[in-house]
């Protein structure tokens, strides 16, 4: 037994980083926040009726919340509805989270 070696765990256990611990009480903030509001629904009421009375300042901050790896190019008219508009970035970003498949070749490693 004396010869035994013991190795010790290091560090801290999974998910108690602070990033972990932050991003937990602002999720419990958030869930909180909405049903204190009347829940989702009525969360989704008030962000549909604030899109419509100053789309393009809504548009900014739920543009903030979007990831800023995805690259949307697409022409919008004026006679193009904000369903259309938003559609349309929908598409693309599906586009871009697709599975994108990689040929390749077998290699026999003899």
């Amino acid at each position: 037994m004396a010869g035994e070696v013991v190795k010790k765990k290091g560090g801290r256990p999974k998910g108690t980083g602070g990033y972990q611990q932050l991003s937990g009480l602002l999720a419990k903030a958030f869930d909180k926040s909405i049903s204190k509001a009347g829940g989702i629904e009525r969360v989704s009421e008030l962000v549909a009726a604030e899109i419509e009375a100053r789309p393009l300042e809504a548009l900014k901050v739920i543009g903030s919340f979007i990831p800023r790896n995805i690259n949307v190019d697409m022409a919008v008219s004026p006679s193009d509805s904000l369903a259309e508009a938003l559609a349309n970035v929908q598409a693309v970003m599906l586009s871009n989270n697709a599975a994108k498949v990689i040929d390749a070749e077998p290699v026999d490693d003899e």
